[in-house]
Formats: C-alpha cells, sequence, structure tokens
C-alpha cells in the first residue's frame, strides 16, 4: 500500500489530503485477440452483405421483368394485325420470272 499525500494548489492553508493507492505485484495482461477470427468474420460479413444485395437485386429484377412481360403480352393482344406474320417481315428469298428467257425457250 502506497500513501499519496497532496495539497489543493488554490488554498495552501487546507490539511494534505491522503489518498490510498493500492498496487499489484503481478502483471495482469488481457489475453491476445484471435486475429483468424476477426479476419474471417470481417471477411464473412462482406460476403453475407454481398450475396443479400445480389438476392435482392435478383428479386427486384424479376418483379420488374413480370410487369414488363405481362405489359407486352397486354399490348399484343391488342394488336389489330394478323398476328402469324409481322408487318415488317419480307420473304429473304424472291422468285422473278425473266419474260424473255420464257418465251425464247418456248420457241425452241
Amino acid at each position: 500500500i502506497y500513501y499519496l499525500h497532496y495539497r489543493n494548489s488554490d488554498s495552501p492553508t487546507t490539511q494534505p489530503t491522503i489518498v490510498e493507492i493500492l498496487i499489484d505485484r503481478e502483471l495482469d495482461c488481457p489475453t491476445q485477440p484471435n486475429i483468424i477470427a476477426i479476419v474471417a468474420g470481417v471477411i464473412g460479413g462482406i460476403l453475407a452483405v454481398g450475396i443479400l444485395l445480389l438476392i435482392l437485386w435478383k428479386i427486384y429484377t424479376t418483379i420488374i421483368d413480370k410487369r414488363e412481360y405481362t405489359k407486352f403480352l397486354e399490348e399484343r393482344s391488342k394488336a389489330k394485325w394478323n398476328t402469324g406474320l409481322s408487318p415488317l417481315y419480307k420473304e429473304p428469298m424472291t422468285k422473278y420470272t425473266n419474260p424473255l428467257y420464257t418465251a425464247a425457250s418456248s420457241r425452241i
């Protein structure tokens, strides 16, 4: 046990105050933190948040795609042209007949 005497510097006439200080002779150091557990926890947390964000993004895009697809089906059902053929489609092959060639072949 150590005793410490001190006086208040504002009033030097007061009696000194005695403070009792207890000092342990044995050092009590805390244990070292587990670095591997901390690093693994941080990496696992980042991965978990990333996977959660990917799942939320996938759900969001699926909902938006379903809305757009139903809108497309509604617009397709309201179409006034023949739904079997597109009005913009043209056959890639065209058959032409040369009238002079057919006339010449018939003369021979």
